[in-house]
């Protein structure tokens, strides 16, 4: 695997794939206690490759650095209900084609001073960051598949698809400061 940083401060690029983090506004103003408060973080994957690809978007997990720079622990990937993977969940990314995954997330308070930040996860699974405040984080997405075919739930039956992507990978952080 060569990997190597792209000409862009936000990508990494492995096997002739590019990763970006997005965090397309990189300062969120928490609302008051008791409401929530959306966040949206994502990912673009850019094939430079000669040969297409599948991903599966929502095995990209996010990880979070606190305001000291340490990583902080992802509580769960639990599941709270049970969704089908959707064709839209595993797109063929053909040679210069990219494709965007944001993640609907969310600020939500647990205490009066302090909050916690959830999104979906693996087919109606949800994660959490736990003990937040105010202040500058760092957010990253990682990604690791050793399957060339697996056999997903699309409606009406469980298929097996081909093309997906062998390897491992973990995008560069982005800026995500709460106020």
């Amino acid at each position: 695997m060569n990997k190597s940083e792209s000409d862009h401060s936000s990508a990494v690029e492995v096997d002739g794939f590019r990763f970006e983090t997005l965090v397309p506004e990189e300062v969120v103003h928490v609302h008051k206690y008791e409401e929530e408060t959306p966040v949206q973080i994502g990912f673009r994957i850019t094939n430079q490759a000669s040969t297409p690809y599948r991903f599966e978007l929502q095995r990209f997990l996010p990880e979070l650095s606190d305001p000291h720079g340490r990583l902080m622990k992802i509580n769960g990937v639990n599941r709270n209900t049970s969704t089908e993977a959707e064709e839209s969940d595993i797109p063929l990314i053909i040679p210069g084609a990219s494709v965007e995954f944001l993640m609907s997330a969310k600020i939500s308070w647990y205490s009066k001073n302090c909050f916690q930040l959830l999104g979906d996860a693996i087919y109606g699974g949800i994660w959490t960051f736990y003990n937040l405040k105010p202040g500058k984080y760092q957010v990253r997405f990682s990604y690791e598949n050793q399957l060339p075919n697996r056999k997903i739930l699309i409606p009406p039956r469980r298929t097996e698809i081909d093309g997906f992507w062998i390897g491992k990978i973990t995008t560069l952080f982005a800026q995500l400061r709460f106020r």
